[in-house]
């Protein structure tokens, strides 16, 4: 479907299911999905840290801290390389989700 993709922390065929989930790479598939949900792109947002210009995932970080579903680590960095925690991840799947809610692609149950 498009959602893991060449940035998306795997190495050729294999997905590397045991080692952490990086910042950059959590975003990107998060800006993937939307696109496979709704069809468009998540709109793009402002160059909102300093630590990820260059990045291969800074277009997904910036339009995810747009909506609000990212938050950086403070003094305008996001830490790209850092792994996320399963708490970090509801965290940011919970916001992301409301954004769909919010835009009528899913209905709350």
């Amino acid at each position: 479907l498009g959602v893991l993709d060449g940035t998306t922390g795997q190495t050729g065929d294999k997905y590397n299911v045991s080692d952490d989930m990086r910042r950059d790479d959590m975003a990107q598939i998060l800006f993937n999905a939307y696109h496979v949900i709704t069809g468009a792109d998540l709109p793009s947002g402002p160059d909102a840290f300093t630590d990820d210009n260059g990045n291969d995932n800074e277009a997904a970080i910036n339009a995810l801290a747009a909506a609000d579903v990212v938050q950086g680590t403070g003094q305008g960095l996001y830490d790209p390389a850092g792994s996320v925690s399963r708490g970090q991840f509801a965290g940011f799947f919970a916001r992301y989700i409301q954004i769909l809610v919010d835009n009528g692609n899913l209905q709350p149950l």
